[in-house]
């Protein structure tokens, strides 16, 4: 008996799976099918069929059925999905909305245009469509969805208007043939992984209208070679910058407080880095940065990150830092002796206040560090990023530097900062 009931339970599904594959579109005209969305309104939306669309598919604005005349009005989810053979696709006016997945994976989609009436796009729309290279995103959307251009490899570049205020979590992730992108001032946030393996993206401007940024958002950026966090942004979540391996730049505002588990893990290319003042830092946050040289914080150093102490490990595998300046007069507390490497607290040079050097010395944790040092952080006059026009650079004992590293010199008669 129970070897009966498995079997009359398989054929029962498989009837219903048959049914439903014989019922999953209401019309079909032209070889395109629709689901009947109004029947009061005489409206439709394009929907899957027995066979798979290939070719160029031009929608029509409306459709006539049993002497009614319908208007498509919608592309439904799934529409499209997994058309390997579709090369094109005329979307028309009448239509407002694209719903999730219609287009995932029409890996031979080359060419596709979305008409000013379309005021929603679904997540994961176009979805690892390969063919793409250039997309128009109308003005009439006011957002971009989760995972709706991801791993669209092809797609060299891309026009976000200032109608949208919102990127949503992976829009463009994997988008390895993205080159640059402008985001314009109305958006406000950026979803996680948005731009995560956007291998060939070299730059990107962030407006100050961003107040967010979510996880893992520019990970994987291996061409991004410099970054400027706004002001309106206070933290940078972890992992956001993580394995940027060209990132040689980055610039923090003041507003940021927190600096998340992670955020710049892998930036093998960074040489320098200032921490704003009272900005808490998380584990691993510089992680393996094996080319950073020089670390500045800021007066009121903060080493409590959300109310806890987690200032651990923060430069771990920083191999190269030779150069930590710190411009709090007074010793701020460093309850974890592992923020910095045993090998910083012998290799590395702490530079301290003038008149502060006793303090230091005598101060938990920073009294690990081997060579601490004295400078003047108000007669620092100018700031460069490398010495390559440098003509005669001398230490601030007066002595010539045939190949000087980052930290304060004097160059033209002036104190400069090397980073």
């Amino acid at each position: 008996m129970k070897h009966f009931n498995i079997f009359r339970g398989s054929v029962l599904t498989l009837l219903l799976i048959c049914c439903n594959a014989v019922w999953a579109y209401d019309i079909e005209v032209d070889g395109i099918y629709y689901n009947i969305t109004s029947a009061a309104n005489l409206r439709v939306e394009v929907t899957s069929g027995d066979k798979e669309y290939s070719g160029d598919i031009v929608i029509p604005s409306t459709i006539t059925y049993k002497s009614r005349v319908f208007t498509v009005g919608s592309i439904g989810e799934n529409a499209f999905y997994y058309c390997i053979d579709l090369t094109s696709v005329t979307i028309p006016n009448s239509v407002t909305s694209i719903g999730q997945k219609a287009f995932s994976y029409c890996v031979s989609l080359r060419s596709i245009e979305i008409p000013n009436s379309v005021t929603g796009i679904g997540g994961g729309a176009f979805e690892e469509c390969w063919g793409l290279t250039s997309l128009t995103i109308p003005n009439s959307i006011t957002d971009i969805r989760d995972s709706a251009f991801k791993g669209c490899y092809r797609l060299t570049s891309i026009e976000i208007p200032n109608s949208v205020t919102g990127i949503g979590g992976g829009a463009f992730k994997d988008c390895t043939g993205l080159t640059s992108l402008t985001i314009p001032n109305s958006i406000t946030s950026i979803g996680n992984y948005t731009f995560s393996g956007c291998s060939s993206l070299t730059s990107i401007n962030i407006p100050s209208s961003v107040t967010s940024i979510g996880k893992y958002a520019f990970s994987g950026c291996s061409g991004l070679t410099s970054i400027e966090i706004p002001n309106s942004m206070s933290s940078i979540a972890s992992c956001m910058f993580k394995n940027c391996t060209g990132l040689k730049s980055i610039k923090i505002s003041n507003s940021v407080r927190h600096i998340y588990d992670n955020a710049f893990e892998g930036c093998s290319s960074l040489k320098s880095i200032e921490i704003p003042g009272g900005t808490g830092i998380g584990y691993y946050a510089f992680y393996n940065c094996y080319s950073l040289a020089s670390v500045t914080f800021h007066k009121n150093f903060n080493c409590i990150f959300d109310g806890f102490s987690l200032d651990s490990h923060v430069f771990e595998g920083c191999s190269s830092l030779t150069s930590i300046y710190m411009m709090d007069e007074t010793p701020p507390p460093l309850y974890y002796p592992d923020f910095f490497m045993a090998k910083h607290y012998i290799d590395a040079t702490l530079y301290v206040p003038n008149g502060c050097l006793e303090a230091y010395q005598n101060a938990n944790s920073w009294n690990n560090f081997w060579d601490i040092r004295e400078f003047d952080p108000t007669g620092i006059d100018d700031v460069k990023s490398d010495n390559e026009n440098a003509t005669t650079v001398y230490d601030l004992n007066g002595r010539v530097v045939e190949n000087p590293t980052n930290g304060i010199y004097i160059i033209d008669g002036k104190k400069v900062l090397l980073k």
